[in-house]
């Protein structure tokens, strides 16, 4: 089907297997460093926001509402764009995770700031999310359920790293860092989307 078969003795390995694993290990770990970066910020906001940005808890449940609304918009945005430029939309999401979860403690004294920002921040993690999810459904779609249910532990896993590194930065130094410690792994997640996810994904048939 694809090029070139390798054989020894019964054996048979194509360079398209190779490729969608290399593709789908790639999205794997980069599933993990951004559910990572995401949750060590986002499991600690509400309490960021009462003791670091001062807010009322009026304004505080305002936040969280626009974060569940910046859902719905982040679906349409992407049911829009993923056909035209996906590989632009998934390193949009990537780069604007990382500046949200950066910009959180310098903007945390203004709530306007705050509000458009969680917005956004809501809006490029439903775009990751998605974008990932769609990937990895298109490189085994004979088996995107065995690859959906490895995706969906991957971002479990992450989703407890996450919590467990915010829980330490708010014990061991400060719930103010949270922002810049998620930031961190964030743009390291970013590096990696372009290092290894975009470039991989090109080693598939027509997907350059």
């Amino acid at each position: 089907y694809y090029g070139l078969v390798w054989f020894e003795g019964q054996h048979y390995v194509t360079l398209l297997a190779i490729a969608a694993l290399m593709v789908l290990m790639s999205i794997y770990v980069f599933t993990l460093l951004t559910t990572t970066a995401h949750y060590t910020g986002y499991s600690y906001v509400e309490p960021f926001l009462a003791q670091v940005a001062r807010l009322d808890e009026n304004v505080i449940t305002l936040v969280l509402m626009l974060v569940g609304l910046s859902g719905i918009v982040g679906s349409v945005l992407f049911s829009r764009y993923s056909a035209r430029r996906p590989d632009l939309l998934l390193f949009a999401a990537s780069l604007g995770m990382a500046v949200s979860l950066l910009l959180l403690y310098p903007l945390s004294g203004f709530m306007g700031s705050v509000l458009a920002l969680c917005f956004f921040w809501g809006i490029v993690y439903t775009l990751f999310n998605l974008s990932l999810q769609v990937r990895i459904m298109a490189v085994l779609p004979q088996a995107s359920t065995i690859s959906m249910t490895i995706y969906s532990a991957v971002f479990n896993l992450g989703i407890g790293c996450g919590t467990t590194i915010g829980g330490a930065v708010c014990t061991h130094a400060s719930i103010a860092y949270i922002g810049y410690t998620g930031g961190i792994i964030a743009l390291i997640a970013f590096v990696y989307c372009i290092r290894y996810v975009l470039c991989f994904w090109k080693l598939l048939p027509d997907r350059k």
